[in-house]
C-alpha cells in the first residue's frame, strides 16, 4: 500500500495466488485492507488493481461480495464452470503435448512411441496442471524401448493427484526415513532448512553434545531428501517445503466431521491421510527436547554474547526447540510412540523449573518472542504459561502451590 501510495504515475497490478492458502485472520486483513485503501482514493493516487485467485470456497466468496464487491468495481473470472473446465483441459493438453516432445526427445522416444504416450495420456479425464507434473516425473524415471512400454507404463499410471503422490512416495528406498521427514515437515511451525532437518534426523536421547551428531555435506543431505521423498518436496532456498497444498491434504486427516456422502478415510492408498497431526507433533517435542539436551549452550554464554542472533544460528535448531518445543509438546499424542506420557511429562518438568540450569532456553524463547516474562516464577506458573495442562495436572496432584505468586502478584490461573 505504501508502495503504491508514493507511485507518481502508471498502473499498478498486485497479483496475489492461492488466497485459499491463507489464514483466515491474514485473508481478513488483506480484504480490509484493500477496501480501506480504496476509501481513501484521491486523484493523485495511481490506479491499483488486484488480481487475486482461490479455489471456489463458499466462505471466501462471501466474504468479498460482503465486504469488496459493493465498494469496489470487481470482476469475478469463474473458473469452474463446465465450460471453463473444457477450456483448461484443452490448455492442459497443448502442456502434455509440448512435455512429450521435449522429453520424447531426452528419452530418445521414436515418433510411434510418443503418438502412443500422447493418446494415453490425453485420454486421461479430470486431469491437472499438478497431475501432469507428477506424471511426467514418473515417466522420465521409466525403462522405455518399445512402444508396448509405453502402453504398459500408461495403463499403470496414476489417474488422480492422490495417486500420483501414493506412487512416489511408494517408490521411497526408505520408507521409515520418508515418513518421518514428512512427519516434521507439516508440523513445523515454519519450514526447516536443510541443516536443521539433517540434525532432527540424526538427534537421539543418547546424544550429549553437539559433537556427537553425524551430520552429513547440505548437497548430499539435499540430494537424500529428493531421494526419500521425490516431489512431494521441495526446497527452496535451502528450506524446504511440501510441493503443494494439495500434499498437505494428501496426507493429514482433516479434524473436521465428514459431511454425509464424502468419501471415506479408508482409501486403498497407502500413504493418504497416514500422518496424524498427534504423532507429528510427538516427534518434533521430542526432537526439540533433545536439542535442548545438549551441551551446546547455557545461560552464561548466551547472556555474555554481543550477537545474540548469531549465537543462536550458529547453534542448528536452537532457536527453532526453545520457541517451539513446548508447542509441539502441548499437541502431541503420547499415547503412542517411545516414550511414556509419564517420561514426556518427567522431561518437560525438567524444562520447566525456572532454575539457572534449566533457564538458558527460556530466555532464548523470550529474546526471539520479545516477550517480557515476570520473575519470581514456579514450575507450575511456566506450565500454565505454555498451556501444558497435563503437566499442570500432575504439579497439583503432587501438591504445587495453586496460589504462588509472581513479582506482579499473578498466580498460575492469571
Amino acid at each position: 500500500m505504501a508502495a503504491a501510495i508514493g507511485h507518481e504515475t502508471g498502473e499498478i497490478v498486485c497479483i496475489i495466488d492461492a488466497l485459499d492458502e491463507c489464514e483466515d485472520s491474514g485473508r481478513n486483513q488483506l480484504i480490509d485492507a484493500i477496501s480501506n485503501f480504496q476509501s481513501h482514493t484521491t486523484a493523485r493516487t495511481p490506479v491499483l488493481k488486484f488480481l487475486l485467485t482461490s479455489r471456489p470456497y463458499r466462505g471466501i466468496e462471501r466474504e468479498f461480495s460482503q465486504h469488496l464487491e459493493p465498494e469496489l468495481p470487481t470482476i469475478h473470472l469463474s473458473g469452474e464452470s463446465a465450460e471453463e473446465a473444457s477450456k483448461i483441459s484443452r490448455e492442459i493438453d497443448l502442456v502434455v503435448r509440448n512435455r512429450i516432445a521435449n522429453d520424447g526427445r531426452k528419452l530418445g522416444l521414436t515418433q510411434e512411441q510418443q503418438n502412443v504416450l500422447r493418446e494415453e495420456l490425453t485420454r486421461v479425464p479430470n486431469h491437472t496442471y499438478l497431475w501432469v507434473y507428477l506424471i511426467f516425473d514418473i515417466i522420465n524415471r521409466s525403462i522405455v524401448d518399445r512402444a508396448e512400454d509405453i502402453r504398459s507404463i500408461t495403463n499403470t499410471i496414476p489417474k488422480t493427484v492422490d495417486a500420483a503422490y501414493d506412487r512416489i512416495l511408494s517408490k521411497s528406498p526408505d520408507i521409515g526415513r520418508a515418513r518421518k521427514i514428512l512427519h516434521i515437515v507439516v508440523a513445523a511451525a515454519r519450514p526447516l532448512t536443510l541443516q536443521e532437518m539433517d540434525l532432527a534426523l540424526a538427534i537421539g536421547p543418547k546424544h550429549q553434545s553437539f559433537g556427537d551428531l553425524e551430520l552429513v555435506p547440505e548437497t548430499r543431505f539435499r540430494e537424500n531428501i529428493r531421494q526419500h521423498c521425490g516431489l512431494f518436496v521441495v526446497v527452496v532456498d535451502s528450506k524446504i517445503y511440501l510441493l503443494h497444498q494439495t500434499a498437505r491434504e494428501f496426507l493429514v486427516p482433516s479434524l473436521s466431521p465428514k459431511l454425509p456422502g464424502s468419501p471415506s478415510s479408508g482409501s486403498k492408498l497407502y500413504w493418504k491421510f497416514s500422518l496424524h497431526p498427534g504423532e507429528s507433533n510427538r516427534i518434533l517435542a521430542e526432537i526439540c527436547m533433545w536439542r535442548l539436551s545438549l551441551s551446546d549452550f547455557n545461560l552464561k554464554t548466551f547472556q555474555a554474547s554481543k550477537e545474540r542472533e548469531q549465537y543462536i544460528t550458529k547453534r542448528t535448531l536452537l532457536g527453532y526447540s526453545a520457541q517451539y518445543w513446548a508447542e509441539h509438546f502441548r499437541e502431541g499424542d503420547w499415547n503412542s510412540g517411545d516414550w511414556t506420557i509419564e517420561k514426556a511429562i518427567e522431561k518437560a518438568l525438567s524444562y520447566l523449573n525456572p532454575q539457572p540450569a534449566s533457564l538458558a532456553w527460556y530466555k532464548i524463547y523470550q529474546w526471539l518472542t520479545i516477550t517480557i516474562t515476570p520473575q519470581k516464577l514456579t514450575p507450575l506458573m511456566v506450565a500454565s504459561y505454555f498451556g501444558q495442562d497435563t503437566v499442570v495436572q500432575q504439579l497439583l496432584e503432587a501438591g504445587a502451590d495453586a496460589n504462588a505468586e509472581d513479582e506482579d502478584g499473578s498466580t498460575p490461573l492469571h
